[in-house]
């Protein structure tokens, strides 16, 4: 019995109509005998497998014009889906279901504009794999409304980039839950600017994972409130890289509770400056170790 070419029958209209037309007759049977006969003949099977596959690829190229051209339709029309959904209205946007929005590659998401992605529900925006997420580009993320933003799963949060994290403004982060802050990655972490991060409060601030706070640039610690470095538990305290605690300032230092300052290491407390240390208290000087004080 001949078999028909696997995953036809799953490509969607009107490719899979094109390629069903042209590619029925395909005897795969044949080719396979035909491959494995000439193969297992040769001692060196990989060689002759890899000329063997060349030369009928190359047969079948040169003497099945039609289904030559059903392959190339096919390019066409996939390299056409870019153009198309980068023309689609918002009333079109709308009709997607959560199925149909689930087979768009990443490459054809970065086509949407802003107002486009400002149209996505967020249902829609929910259905999408984290691989997707990642497919639109920062101009579609400061598109997105509050809506579609609190219905991003903790999943796609951790997808996010430093670009994406960027392109979105102070008033979407802010809307952001602490659940899905906690999600937020390093990578992802690393794009906030210092307005950003100012315009976390608190409760979002404290949501920061480990490894999210100790990839906050220099200047984002620096600008950091005294009110935000006071939800830093000792984990992330410690976390804090050299660089991090080289720029903190007398007043952050000094806003320090004792277990916050407990929690310094050796090499965080030598890379303070002069003036951070001046703003220590006698509280936080108390409480030191003795290993800490090396590091002063």
């Amino acid at each position: 019995e001949q078999r028909g070419l696997p995953g036809v029958e799953q490509v969607r209209e009107p490719a899979g109509h094109l390629v069903r037309q042209n590619l029925d007759d395909l005897d795969l049977d044949e080719i396979v005998a035909a491959v494995t006969r000439d193969t297992l003949r040769s001692e060196n099977v990989s060689r002759e497998f890899r000329e063997h596959a060349y030369r009928l690829l190359e047969a079948w190229w040169a003497d099945n014009k039609g289904k030559r051209r059903a392959l190339e339709a096919l390019d066409a029309i996939l390299a056409l889906v870019p153009t198309a959904i980068a023309a689609l209205n918002h009333t079109q946007l709308a009709c997607l279901t959560t199925t149909q929005v689930k087979a768009l590659r990443a490459t054809w998401l970065s086509a949407l504009s802003d107002t486009q992605a400002a149209s996505l529900s967020a249902t829609q925006l929910a259905a999408m794999t984290a691989a997707q997420i990642k497919g639109l580009s920062a101009t579609d993320m400061a598109g997105l409304t509050a809506t579609s933003l609190a219905a991003m799963t903790t999943t796609q949060m951790a997808a996010m980039t430093a670009a994406q994290i960027q392109g979105l403004s102070e008033s979407q982060l802010a809307s952001l839950s602490t659940t899905q802050l906690a999600a937020l990655s390093a990578a992802g972490a690393a794009g906030l600017s210092a307005d950003q991060a100012a315009a976390l409060s608190t409760e979002q601030f404290a949501a920061l994972s480990r490894t999210a706070v100790a990839s906050l640039t220099a200047t984002v610690v620096a600008s950091l409130a005294v009110t935000q470095l006071a939800v830093l538990d000792a984990t992330r305290i410690s976390a804090l890289t050299v660089t991090q605690v080289k720029n903190l300032s007398a007043d952050q230092l000094g806003s320090l509770s004792v277990n916050q300052t407990k929690a310094l290491t050796a090499a965080q407390l030598s890379a303070l400056t002069t003036t951070a240390v001046a703003g220590l208290t006698a509280e936080e000087l108390a409480a030191l170790s003795t290993t800490q004080v090396t590091g002063l």
